[in-house]
């Protein structure tokens, strides 16, 4: 269970265009170990470059078509929600947000390795996510400050507007440690799989609308 040892005066803030790199900096320092990016990036030098390049782009893109939060102007946690609208990342919205960096910063090796992950999860959740629904893309707490409550502050804010709303909430993770800790937020795994030509497990998690 995720601890509430977070500041009782910190409240969540909806992030904009001028803090994209900020908040994408510190998804970089939680995503430095995740095993989908050590698949994507095994070196760990070229690892920490390139996940600021990935990171912008995904932040941006939730910027622009959804919502990124965070727990104060310090930017110890982050998180990236897409709306219904928006749940399926678009080619070309993508490259509004920047994604052609991805071409000319990272390796043709990380690419390929992206491309692979991406056909092979897209279908997966468009098949398990039939309804519209919320997407929670990325939840990453920096170092620093992990096991202090900051990320449930911002998962349980979020979710109650969901709940509200009346509205399914789906993610997907590459993180067995993750498993439990979405359980925990009411998320239950329905797709357990390995990613095809590698060792990367992955589960997709769903979280039903309340009635």
């Amino acid at each position: 269970m995720i601890s509430t040892m977070i500041p009782d005066r910190y409240d969540v803030i909806r992030l904009g265009k001028s803090e994209v790199t900020a908040a994408a900096t510190t998804l970089a320092r939680a995503f430095q170990d995740d095993p989908l990016f050590v698949y994507l990036i095994p070196d760990p030098v070229a690892r920490q470059n390139a996940l600021l390049v990935i990171l912008q782009v995904m932040v941006r893109y939730g910027v622009l078509y959804g919502e990124v939060h965070t727990t104060s102007p310090n930017i110890e946690a982050v998180t990236v929600w897409l709306p219904p609208a928006s749940a399926g990342m678009s080619f070309w919205r993508l490259i509004r947000s920047g994604g052609l960096s991805l071409l000319t910063k990272l390796s043709g090796r990380t690419i390929a390795r992206l491309w692979r992950f991406n056909a092979s999860t897209a279908p997966l959740q468009r098949r398990l996510t039939r309804l519209p629904h919320w997407y929670l893309g990325f939840i990453g707490v920096e170092p620093a400050y992990q096991k202090q409550g900051y990320a449930g502050k911002l998962l349980r804010y979020m979710l109650s507007r969901v709940d509200r709303e009346h509205l399914p909430c789906f993610l997907d993770t590459q993180n067995a440690n993750n498993v439990a800790i979405y359980q925990h937020f009411g998320f239950r795994v329905v797709e357990e799989t390995i990613i095809p030509g590698s060792a990367l497990k992955y589960w997709a998690m769903l979280r039903d609308r309340v009635e």
